[in-house]
């Protein structure tokens, strides 16, 4: 689960993209804590505005497309700069 209630007045998300669409959306984030998972998680108030966009995000197909041409995107650069070391790596000249 990417996000959790921490007793009833905060409200924790891990998610990058659930956070940017909130932060984009003009909820304040709280504070930040490293969670035991090695997650970064961001807190924000446990409101009812909070928990209509969470719920607008999850149901947002346009978002959820973007979201996934995103990472598709991401995936593609990460490839294409992992074939760069590997061909640096293979060029380096032995004497």
């Amino acid at each position: 689960m990417e996000e959790k209630r921490e007793k009833a007045e905060l409200y924790f998300v891990t998610s990058l993209y659930l956070n940017a669409w909130l932060l984009s959306q003009g909820f304040e984030m709280i504070k930040t804590a490293k969670l035991d998972n090695n997650k970064v998680a961001l807190f924000y108030v446990n409101t009812d505005e909070l928990n209509n966009a969470i719920k607008e995000y999850r149901q947002n197909n346009e978002l959820k497309e973007f979201v996934s041409q995103l990472k598709n995107v991401q995936e593609i650069v990460r490839m294409h700069i992992q074939r760069e070391k590997v061909s640096e790596t293979l060029e380096i000249p032995f004497d």
